[in-house]
C-alpha cells in the first residue's frame, strides 16, 4: 500500500508542479487569487479519491477505513512535500521577486473587496498592511516550511473524510 500511496502522491505532486508552472507562465499574480487556490486544492482532493478508489479496485474492490486513511495520509503528505520543494525553488531561486508581485496582487484584491463592502479607510489601511506582510511571510523559505506542518495537520482531518469516501468494507456473511 505504501508504494502505491507514494506513487499517487508523486503523480499528484507532479501534476501540481505542471499546473503551478503554467500559472506562473500565464499570469504569476494568479498565485494570489484565493478562489483559484481553493479550486486547485479541490482538484488535489478529487485526484486523491480517484487514485484511492483505483487502488481499492486493484485490491479486490475492498479497503478498510484504516487502510484508506493511511493511504490518504501518505498520498497527501508526499504531494505536500513535493509541492513545497517546488515552491521553495520557484519563489527563492527561479523568481525571488515573485512574492512581491503576489503580495501586490493580494493587496489590490483585498482593497477592492473591502471597498465593495464599504470598509472604513483606517480599517482598510491596517488590514492591507497586514495582508501584505502575511503574504510576504508565507513565501519565505521558513514560511513555506511552517506551512507544510500546518497543512499536514489540517490534512489529517481532511484525510478522515477522504478515507470515508474511498473505503469499502467486505460484505459480512450472516449465518
Amino acid at each position: 500500500m505504501n508504494q502505491n500511496a507514494i506513487r499517487s502522491g508523486l503523480i499528484i505532486g507532479i501534476i501540481g508542479i505542471i499546473v503551478s508552472s503554467l500559472l506562473y507562465i500565464i499570469d504569476s499574480t494568479s498565485f494570489g487569487v484565493w478562489w483559484l487556490m481553493i479550486l486547485l486544492g479541490i482538484l488535489n482532493l478529487v485526484l486523491i479519491v480517484v487514485f484511492g478508489v483505483r487502488y481499492r479496485n486493484e485490491n479486490g474492490g475492498y479497503l478498510s477505513f484504516k487502510d484508506s486513511y493511511i493511504y490518504s495520509i501518505i498520498t497527501m503528505s508526499v504531494m505536500v512535500v513535493i509541492g513545497t520543494i517546488f515552491s521553495i525553488i520557484l519563489f527563492q531561486v527561479i523568481d525571488p521577486e515573485l512574492p512581491e508581485i503576489i503580495a501586490d496582487a493580494s493587496v489590490e484584491n483585498a482593497e477592492a473587496m473591502m471597498q465593495r463592502f464599504g470598509a472604513p479607510e483606517e480599517t482598510m489601511d491596517e488590514t492591507l498592511e497586514k495582508t501584505r506582510a502575511d503574504t510576504l511571510d508565507r513565501f519565505t523559505t521558513m514560511g513555506m516550511v511552517k506551512g507544510v506542518g500546518i497543512r499536514i495537520l489540517i490534512n489529517l482531518v481532511v484525510c478522515l473524510i477522504l478515507a470515508g469516501i474511498i473505503k469499502r468494507n467486505e460484505p459480512v456473511d450472516e449465518l
